[in-house]
């Protein structure tokens, strides 16, 4: 019986490493055809944590516990008063989860979470930017209405 060849890298895997790994797996996955995005979109999810976490041996996950995480609630309580423009800001975050953007979307623009909860992270993305993108649309056709009309009342 053969043993199998031993790495000739021997440092523990780092969070980064591993994100880097599964940005890379989840291409495999991304093929509509096969039916397997949720997979694909799930390990950029993980990846996205991973990144966001401080580089570090894998094997310290252990200790992680998710109760030293921010709720996204609570975190997203003042997203109402944020301007289209802050909202397109905090939407360029790669570091930001899928849960937060949906939390984002739910308090700043009142989707409902259930549908953005089906959708890909890059969807749910450009459903959050398009909102912010109509709304800074209408306040630049009210401004201007609103400057047409003291114009003639002039």
């Amino acid at each position: 019986m053969t043993e199998a060849p031993k790495s000739a890298d021997t440092r523990p895997l780092t969070t980064k490493e591993m994100a880097r790994f599964l940005r890379r797996l989840s291409v495999i996955f991304t093929d509509e055809s096969a039916g397997v995005t949720r997979v694909s979109d799930a390990l950029n999810d993980l990846a996205r944590i991973l990144s966001s976490l401080p580089d570090q041996s894998v094997a310290a996950l252990k200790d992680f516990s998710r109760s030293k995480r921010k709720p996204p609630r609570k975190r997203w309580a003042e997203a109402e008063k944020l301007s289209a423009a802050a909202v397109k800001k905090l939407l360029l975050d790669q570091n930001l989860l899928k849960s937060d953007v949906i939390e984002l979307a739910h308090v700043r623009f009142n989707m409902p979470r259930a549908r953005l909860e089906k959708m890909p992270l890059e969807r749910v993305l450009e459903t959050v930017w398009s909102a912010a993108d109509n709304e800074e649309s209408l306040r630049i056709i009210a401004d201007n209405a609103d400057r047409a009309g003291k114009s003639r009342g002039s």
